[in-house]
């Protein structure tokens, strides 16, 4: 296949050349340059080179592993039915284990959860614990001195309470 495409393609160059060197005795059969002669060879060469790159390209591609099935042996008539394997029972996550999207609490960053993460404080609930001075001293330990956690105790206690239409009420609120 390879070799009937790239014969095709050398026909094609000649094919090509032969016209162009009957165009070129017709309109000045006197004189032929030299230079025209090897800057068409070169084009020519480039073109059938790069057709030779691509098709050897595409015959060269790994071509797609086929995956092997396995079928599973069906019981015949009169055995019985083997029982599905039971699923596998899902962790049960305590209260204190649960870890909430902070960054769900307005004025919390990805940067400021996370250190609130390492600093132990990973639900809604652990949050709306803490009094405002906690947090504060806990920020200015860290090196946070712009951010204001004056809300957020209150924002977790609505978020724990899975309050979210008060959450949105409460920011409305702060906004305006």
């Amino acid at each position: 296949m390879a070799l009937k495409i790239l014969g095709f393609v050398v026909e094609v160059i000649k094919l090509a050349y032969d016209t162009f060197v009957e165009k070129q005795v017709k309109v000045k059969p006197v004189r032929r340059s030299r230079r025209g002669r090897k800057v068409w060879w070169i084009g020519a060469a480039l073109l059938g080179g790069v057709s030779l790159f691509i098709l050897l390209r595409w015959l060269l591609k790994p071509f797609p592993r086929r995956v092997k099935t396995v079928v599973e042996a069906v019981p015949g008539p009169g055995e019985p039915i083997p029982a599905a394997p039971a699923p596998a029972p899902q962790p049960v996550r305590s209260e204190i284990s649960q870890v909430d999207d902070l960054t769900l609490i307005n004025g919390i960053g990805p940067k400021t959860a996370a250190m609130l993460r390492e600093e132990g404080i990973t639900s809604f609930q652990q949050l709306a614990g803490m009094s405002q001075e906690q947090l504060e001293e806990m920020l200015h330990k860290r090196g946070y001195r712009i951010i204001n956690p004056a809300t957020w105790p209150k924002q977790a206690a609505l978020a724990a309470a899975n309050d979210w239409d008060g959450l949105a009420r409460f920011l409305e609120n702060l906004k305006n």
